[in-house]
Formats: C-alpha cells, sequence, structure tokens
C-alpha cells in the first residue's frame, strides 16, 4: 500500500526576515517622526512610515495567501 503525504511548505525564510524588517522599521520611522522638531524630516519620517505599513500589509495578505512559499517544480 502506497501513503502518499501531502507536504506543506513554509515561506522561506527571506520572506520573514523581509516582514519582520518592514515592521521593525516602521516603528523606527514613526519614532523618529514622533520625536523630531524639523518639519521636512516629519514629512519624510511620514512617507517612510507610510511606506514601510503599507509594505507589512503586502507582505501580511502575500504570506497569508501562501505567495511566498518556495515552489520546488522552479528554478530559483
Amino acid at each position: 500500500m502506497t501513503t502518499v503525504a501531502i507536504r506543506r511548505d513554509e515561506p522561506g525564510f527571506d520572506a520573514i526576515v523581509l516582514y519582520a524588517f518592514c515592521g521593525i522599521a516602521a516603528l523606527l520611522s514613526l519614532f523618529a517622526t514622533a520625536f523630531t522638531q524639523d518639519p521636512l524630516f516629519r514629512l519624510q519620517g511620514w512617507i517612510f512610515t507610510g511606506a514601510f505599513v503599507r509594505a507589512s500589509l503586502v507582505m501580511t495578505i502575500g504570506l497569508g495567501q501562501e505567495r511566498f512559499r518556495p515552489k520546488p517544480d522552479r528554478y530559483e
């Protein structure tokens, strides 16, 4: 009797590191924006914070829909 095992691959380590980096960078840019007195730096901080939050949301959706799973049939 042959048993077929369904293997569900976990996301790659690089996807998890990128996800953590986006989250930590969003927090750091938010703190830098909150504690500055320079209005131009504050504007740039909000731009970076928005970009990192958006990247975190895209990574969350991508990891949830299994888009960052390794594909054994494709050459990487």
